[in-house]
């Protein structure tokens, strides 16, 4: 048995939900984008539990390392994964992501059923 995935940058939305698409390939978002997650750090369970207000203003998302360390990037940038098992496309994953890694948009698309795209969006948390 063998699994496989592979993934590709399809797509960047802005926060105005403004969708630069890349060449070759179509999209089209799933949701209008929410705002960005407020980055916790190594808060505990209980602690992360407690917080009202998870979210944070766009001026505070910034490119974490590397040569555009402190950049602020707002908006998200679209993955496509598409999940192989024994060379049969199982599963397509679309995936939204900030410049940290805050992943705020999950929503699979199950291959050959007929079954409707399930999205999951989060409210709160980024690890």
């Amino acid at each position: 048995m063998s699994l496989e995935s592979r993934g590709v940058v399809v797509a960047y939305i802005s926060l105005e939900g403004e969708v630069k698409v890349a060449d070759r390939f179509s999209y089209k978002p799933s949701v209008k984008p929410p705002q960005p997650l407020a980055m916790l750090e190594f808060a505990d369970f209980d602690e992360m539990l407690a917080l009202e207000n998870t979210t944070t203003s766009w001026d505070e998302v910034l490119i974490p390392d590397g040569p555009r360390k402190g950049e602020n990037v707002q908006g998200y940038y679209v993955t496509m994964v598409e999940y192989y098992l024994n060379g049969s496309l199982t599963m397509k994953m679309e995936i939204w992501k900030d410049v940290r890694g805050c992943v705020p948009v999950i929503a699979y698309h199950p291959a050959g059923m007929r079954t409707d795209r399930q999205i999951l969006v989060a409210r709160c948390w980024c690890l």
